[in-house]
C-alpha cells in the first residue's frame, strides 16, 4: 500500500518534484484548445507525508455503484482515492441526479465536510471496483499538525476544481461537439496520467470514460439528444467509440484536434 501510493506521488516527474502533466511543452498556436493539468492530491504528498498519512489511515475497498460519500451526511471522515473511479453525484430538488465530475486515484474526497463542517454536498460512488484509504477528523487534524504544508495543497486542490468548473460555464458558448471533445480530452489525459504517469497525449490509445451520454450532458450543459449527435460524430473520425455506460478515447491526440 505504501509502495502504490509512493509511486504514484512521485510519478512522471523530472524536475524535481512538480508532476509533469499531458500536454505540457505543445505549442500553444492554435490558440485558445485546452492544455489541461490534471491535479491529485496524492501526486503532491512528499513521501514523509505519505508514511504519516498512512500510519493514520485505514484502507477499504468498494464495489460499483457503492457510495464512498453520500450526499447530506455529517459523517467525519476523508477518503483518498488509491485504484479506480469514482462519480459526484447532486441530487436536486425535482428528484434528479446530476454528475458533477469524476474523480480517480489520488483524488481527495470529503475535504469539503471536513474544512466547513457543513453536511456533504454531493454523494461519490464507485464507478466500478475502487480501492480507497479512509482518515477520520481526528487523524487528519493530527496528520495536518505534523504537516502544515498539506493545508496548501487541500487549497490548491479545491482551486483546481473550481477552475474546471469555470471553464465548463465559460464553455457554454462553443459547439456542443467542443465542449464534448474538451471534457472527454481533459478526463482522457487524467486517467491516462493517474494509470500509468505517462506525459505525452499520443502514448495513449483506449483511455475508458464511465458516463453516459445523459451524464455527459450534464458536464457541459447540453441535451442527451445533442450529446449523442456529437459522439456519433466524433466516432465517424475515428476519436472515440461508443459503449453501453462508457466512452472510450481511441487516441487522445486525435480527439485534440476537435477541442479548439
Amino acid at each position: 500500500m505504501l509502495r502504490v501510493i509512493q509511486n504514484y506521488s512521485n510519478a512522471g516527474r523530472s524536475d524535481g518534484g512538480r508532476a509533469q502533466y499531458p500536454g505540457e511543452g505543445r505549442s500553444a498556436e492554435s490558440g485558445n484548445s485546452p492544455e489541461p493539468r490534471p491535479y491529485r492530491f496524492a501526486a503532491a504528498l512528499k513521501s514523509c507525508e505519505c508514511v504519516d498519512l498512512l500510519a493514520f489511515a485505514r484502507q477499504q475497498s468498494f464495489v460499483e455503484g457503492q457510495p464512498l460519500l453520500r450526499q447530506g451526511d455529517t459523517g467525519s471522515h476523508i477518503v483518498i482515492l488509491r485504484k479506480g473511479q469514482a462519480k459526484v453525484i447532486a441530487g436536486v430538488d425535482s428528484g434528479r441526479e446530476v454528475l458533477l465530475g469524476l474523480r480517480g486515484p489520488g483524488d481527495l474526497l470529503g475535504e469539503m465536510r471536513y474544512l466547513s463542517g457543513q453536511p456533504r454536498s454531493a454523494s461519490v460512488v464507485a464507478a466500478g471496483p475502487v480501492a480507497a484509504v479512509v482518515l477520520d477528523f481526528p487523524s487528519f487534524d493530527a496528520l495536518l499538525r505534523k504537516h502544515e504544508r498539506i493545508l496548501g495543497e487541500i487549497g490548491r486542490c479545491i482551486a483546481d476544481r473550481l477552475c474546471w468548473a469555470d471553464r465548463r460555464r465559460l464553455e457554454f458558448c462553443l459547439p456542443v461537439t467542443v465542449r464534448i471533445a474538451r471534457v472527454l480530452y481533459e478526463l482522457g489525459c487524467a486517467t491516462m496520467l493517474a494509470k500509468s504517469g505517462r506525459k505525452r497525449p499520443e502514448e495513449s490509445v483506449g483511455v475508458e470514460i464511465p458516463v453516459t451520454q445523459r451524464e455527459l450532458g450534464q458536464l457541459v450543459g447540453a441535451a442527451e439528444v445533442s450529446v449523442q449527435k456529437s459522439l456519433r460524430h466524433l466516432a465517424q473520425r475515428g476519436c472515440v467509440t461508443r459503449h453501453y455506460g462508457r466512452v472510450s478515447i481511441v487516441h487522445l491526440d486525435v480527439l485534440r484536434a476537435y477541442t479548439e
